[in-house]
């Protein structure tokens, strides 16, 4: 009974580790590192570059997301750009948006005021 309530306390003890070095360790690393490789890639890019170039040298992004204003097409290759300390409350500041102009598939802009008034116009 004595070995079973110390294997118990083992195993709880491991899992409740491995758990918080996945919740605070490999994930902060691993965005760390998404991080500087795309701020060292966003140099790279130029206005007027063709979206299929712009995803050659900076990978696949994060997420997308597409905005119509005035009948006009704005798609948003968005990538990390800074780190997280948890899994929970990664906030829009850690990522950077490629706006690309869904008809000539050419950037516009990676600036955040861009995006941020895209949003504001497609919302109108």
């Amino acid at each position: 009974m004595k070995r079973i309530v110390i294997l118990l306390i083992i195993v709880l003890v491991i899992g409740g580790a491995c758990w918080f070095f996945m919740r605070n360790g490999i994930g902060k690393v691993e965005s760390l590192v998404a991080a500087q490789k795309n701020n060292q890639n966003l140099s790279k890019l130029s206005i007027g570059m063709a979206k299929k170039d712009v995803l050659a040298v900076m990978g696949k992004p994060q997420k997308i997301e597409v905005y119509s204003v005035e009948g006009r097409i704005f798609e948003f290759l968005i990538y990390r750009t800074q780190g997280f300390k948890l899994y929970i409350n990664d906030p829009e500041s850690n990522f950077t948006p490629v706006g690309i102009d869904s008809y000539s598939a050419t950037v516009l802009s990676w600036d955040k005021k861009f995006y941020d008034q895209i949003i504001e116009k497609s919302r109108k």
